[in-house]
């Protein structure tokens, strides 16, 4: 079993995945939500981080000088997966930004390793907009360094608005920036369809993608290739 559907089982069965009525960053409204911010048990926290840490290792480690958490879901992120990747004998120094610069000290809005000069991998949950890779960008570079990666655990496959591309996809043209995901939504529903728990779930979930999901070709794999 792959990274891919591992991270997808992970997901489902630790109840990551939440189900409902959530209205996303886009503005649409979902009957799945993603609660990666919800995982205060430190346990599923570093094997969430050990998934991060195994893709970083396998995409090569030596692409990046430091790793960069957006506040705030992304601070948590980028600290367990710094630690998870030590654990492996491959070190990055990490970093992660406030939401307004400190009045005292140097009143800089980074906190952690300097960015000046860094080719710097962003660690985030999941891609829906596109929104947080480009205020990333903004904040990395502001700092003096190059947002060279963007990777998150989980990419949603959705088009963005009033276009057909991906968010991952449109990052990547608009920015320049290649965003990877450990996963996606795909791999995600199609072990629910394995649980006769989740049908109704799934049908909830397939009515929604048949509206908003981007072309299966405009995948996050094909990007990142």
């Amino acid at each position: 079993m792959n990274s891919k559907e591992l991270l997808a089982r992970f997901i489902v069965d630790e109840e990551i995945i939440r189900f409902g009525s959530f209205k996303l960053k886009s503005g649409r409204i979902s009957p799945y939500f993603f609660n990666f911010g919800g995982l205060s048990d430190a346990g599923l926290l570093f094997r969430l981080a050990q998934y991060y840490a195994a893709h970083i290792k396998s995409s090569g480690v030596e692409r990046y000088d430091v790793l960069f958490g957006p506040a705030y879901k992304g601070i948590p992120l980028v600290v367990s997966t710094a630690i998870a990747l030590s654990k492996e004998q491959a070190l990055l120094p990490y970093s992660f930004n406030s939401k307004e610069a400190k009045a005292y000290a140097d009143g800089g809005l980074i906190v952690g390793s300097n960015l000046k000069g860094k080719k710097v991998l962003a660690v985030d949950d999941v891609i829906t907009s596109g929104r947080t890779i480009q205020e990333s960008k903004s904040i990395v570079e502001d700092a003096g360094g190059q947002l060279a990666g963007y990777l998150v655990a989980l990419d949603r496959c959705e088009k963005m608005l009033d276009l057909d591309d991906s968010a991952v996809s449109r990052s990547y043209k608009q920015y320049g920036v290649k965003c990877t995901a450990v996963s996606d939504i795909w791999a995600v529903l199609h072990y629910m369809r394995s649980l006769t728990v989740h049908q109704d779930n799934v049908r909830r979930m397939e009515d929604y993608l048949e509206q908003y999901a981007a072309a299966p070709v405009d995948a996050w794999n094909e990007v990142a290739s």
